[in-house]
C-alpha cells in the first residue's frame, strides 16, 4: 500500500514538473518573441523613459502653472521639443540644398574658381607641402585635380552617405523617443509606483530607495550632458562667427541638438 502511494506521488510529482517545464518554456518563448518584435523599438523606448525622467521637474512645474492639467503640459513640452528639433534641421537642409545647387551651377558654367593657396600653407608641418601642391593644382586646373582625387572622393562620399543615414535614423529615433516621453509623463506617478514595487521585489526593502537613486542619477547625468552640449555649441558658434560661416546661428543650434542627442558618438 505504501509502495503504491509512493508510486502515485512520484507520478504526480513528475506530471507537475513536466507541466511547469512546459509552461516555463512557453513563457520563455513568448518573452523571446516579444523581445524580437520590440527589438527595433528598444532604443527609442529607453530614450523616451530617460527623457521623461529628465524633464519630470520642469514638467511638474508647467502642469502646476497650467492649473493641474498634466496632459496639456505634456503636449506643450512635446510640441516645443519637436519644433526645436525639426525646424532647424529643415532650415539647414534647405540651405545646404540651395548652396549645393549654386555651386553646381557655377561649376557647370565654369564660374567656380579656387584661389591659389597662401604661402604660409607650404610651411605647415607634415602636410603643408603636399597640401599646397594640391591646392595650387586645383586653382590652375580644377578638373584635372578632381580626376586625381576621384578615388578619395569615392570613399569620402560613401562615408558621408553612411553618416547622413545614421544621422537621419538617429533623429527619427529621437523624435519617437520624445513622443514616448510625452505619453509617459502624464502617467509618471503610476509608473513610479510600479517601478518601486518591482524594485522592492528585486532588491527587498532598499528597492524603492535604489529606484529613486537611479532616477536622480539620470537627472544629474542629463544636466551634465546639457551643460557640456551648451558649452560645445557656444564655442562652435563663436568660431563660426569669427570665420564668417553663413547661418552660424542655425549651425550652432544644430550642434547643440546633436550634442544633446549624443549622435556624434553614434556616428
Amino acid at each position: 500500500m505504501t509502495s503504491n502511494e509512493d508510486t502515485k506521488d512520484d507520478v504526480s510529482f513528475d506530471r507537475r514538473v513536466m507541466q511547469a517545464a512546459v509552461r516555463l518554456s512557453l513563457l520563455a518563448l513568448l518573452v523571446f518573441w516579444c523581445l524580437r518584435i520590440l527589438g527595433p523599438f528598444i532604443n527609442p523606448i529607453v530614450a523616451g523613459v530617460v527623457i521623461a525622467i529628465a524633464v519630470q521637474t520642469p514638467y511638474a512645474k508647467l502642469a502646476q502653472v497650467l492649473g493641474g492639467r498634466p496632459k496639456l503640459a505634456a503636449v506643450l513640452l512635446v510640441g516645443v521639443a519637436l519644433l526645436v528639433l525639426i525646424l532647424p534641421t529643415i532650415a539647414l537642409g534647405a540651405s545646404l540644398v540651395e548652396t549645393t545647387a549654386e555651386l553646381s551651377g557655377d561649376f557647370i558654367q565654369d564660374e567656380f574658381k579656387i584661389p591659389p593657396p597662401p604661402e604660409a600653407v607650404a610651411d605647415w608641418p607634415l602636410i603643408g607641402e603636399r597640401l599646397s601642391e594640391l591646392w595650387l593644382g586645383a586653382s590652375q586646373n580644377l578638373e584635372s585635380a578632381l580626376v586625381k582625387l576621384a578615388p578619395y572622393f569615392k570613399d569620402v562620399g560613401l562615408w558621408l552617405v553612411s553618416s547622413m543615414g545614421n544621422l537621419g535614423i538617429g533623429l527619427a529615433m529621437f523624435v519617437v523617443g520624445i513622443l514616448i516621453a510625452g505619453a509617459l509623463l502624464p502617467n509618471g506617478e503610476r509608473a513610479a509606483k510600479l517601478v518601486r514595487k518591482v524594485a522592492s521585489v528585486v532588491a527587498g526593502q532598499r528597492g524603492p530607495e535604489l529606484a529613486d537613486l537611479a532616477a536622480s542619477s539620470v537627472q544629474s547625468v542629463t544636466r551634465g550632458v546639457l551643460g557640456v552640449a551648451l558649452i560645445q555649441s557656444l564655442l562652435a558658434g563663436l568660431g563660426m562667427l569669427v570665420v564668417g560661416v553663413p547661418a552660424a546661428g542655425l549651425w550652432t543650434l544644430l550642434i547643440l541638438i546633436l550634442a544633446v542627442m549624443q549622435l556624434p558618438a553614434m556616428l
